[in-house]
């Protein structure tokens, strides 16, 4: 692998911008643990899944400047995913502060849209600094002339995407730790699954594609069988009964994992997928021997994380949108909900 497209050197601009991020993280950890319960689960459930998210998408952008003990990997970094995670953290303190008429939808699209614009705006700090810019994948598609704050179109519309993403993500598994009832009701609804699977595979395809160099038709077949997986998936695990929701879970991740794997296979011994060259140049790329399948390692654990993801999205969206009122009180938090989800 070759890094020497960026510098880990830390400068004065971003020094600034770490101790700011520092103070923040320290006032959103005091105020979450004095408002909310098992707040520190909460905070670093999110996080984690941002490091994932981040992992996953890291050959789009790249993060320079941040000083040689800020990054995890390659040049993800530590500093940005706590970022990330206290400015969504901060759309939910305003939300919760603010709007008395509370449901999980509501929250759900204002944590989204007040999110964006925070990350938007440090986004833009950070590529005035020096900190952040976009790799050799996603400069191409950066090209629209319609402008938001000097910023092209698409660059923006991938913040909200992304928040939506690993928002969902969180809130799936947050959910548990309330009620295990909102889980005990499955219900099967052909065009809401197949709406909200082709909704859900369609932002991370957005996201994700400029990592793959495919055709037009390609691109299209691959959306197509992976919504067709996700519905037969969560036909599936949604027709067994009687046990806990994480083996459902793993259930309905195994599976998806196993059909999408079986389907990108094909398409890449065809020729019809291939990794683009960002990803070679930030990942080291190994081959895999996996009986029936032709895969490398990062292809592996992207198809592992895509599938988390998915199975989490659709099942939190059929909950908020099968009953749309629904309102959880913080004080009802309880780990018991948690462990339900293990031992049933």
């Amino acid at each position: 692998m070759n890094f020497s497209y960026f510098s880990r050197e830390l400068t004065s601009s971003t020094l600034v911008f770490e101790i700011v991020m520092w103070v923040l993280l320290i006032w959103v950890l005091w105020y979450g643990i004095s408002h909310y319960r098992f707040f520190l689960w909460r905070f670093f459930a999110l996080a984690f899944w941002v490091f994932c998210f981040e992992w996953l998408t890291g050959a789009l952008w790249n993060n320079a400047h941040l000083g040689k003990y800020a990054y995890i990997h390659n040049d993800i970094s530590w500093i940005l995913m706590f970022t990330w995670t206290i400015l969504i953290f901060l759309g939910k303190f305003v939300y919760d502060k603010k709007i008395h008429n509370k449901t999980l939808l509501k929250e759900f699209l204002f944590v989204v849209f007040w999110s964006s614009i925070l990350v938007a705006i440090v986004i833009l700090l950070l590529k005035d600094i020096g900190v952040f810019s976009y790799s050799s994948a996603t400069l191409p598609l950066i090209t629209s002339s319609i402008l938001i704050y000097w910023r092209p179109l698409e660059a923006i519309l991938y913040i909200p995407v992304f928040i939506f993403t690993v928002y969902s993500f969180y809130k799936y598994w947050e959910l548990t730790m309330y009620d295990k009832n909102l889980f005990s009701n499955y219900t099967i609804s052909a065009k809401k699954d197949i709406f909200i699977s082709i909704v859900a595979i369609s932002l991370i395809w957005y996201l994700m594609h400029p990592l793959l160099e495919t055709s037009l038709l390609a691109s299209f077949l691959l959306i197509i069988f992976y919504v067709l997986g996700l519905v037969i998936t969560n036909f599936m695990v949604n027709s067994i009964k009687g046990i806990p929701l994480f083996q459902r879970y793993i259930s309905g991740m195994f599976i998806f994992s196993v059909l999408v794997m079986f389907v990108t296979s094909v398409m890449i011994e065809k020729g019809m997928i291939i990794l683009a060259q960002s990803v070679r140049d930030t990942y080291t790329i190994n081959t895999i021997s996996i009986p029936w399948f032709a895969f490398t390692d990062v292809e592996f654990v992207g198809i592992i994380l895509f599938s988390c993801l998915m199975i989490a999205m659709v099942k939190y969206f059929k909950i908020i949108t099968d009953d749309k009122n629904i309102r959880l009180d913080d004080k009802n938090m309880t780990f018991q909900g948690f462990i339900s989800i293990i031992k049933g």
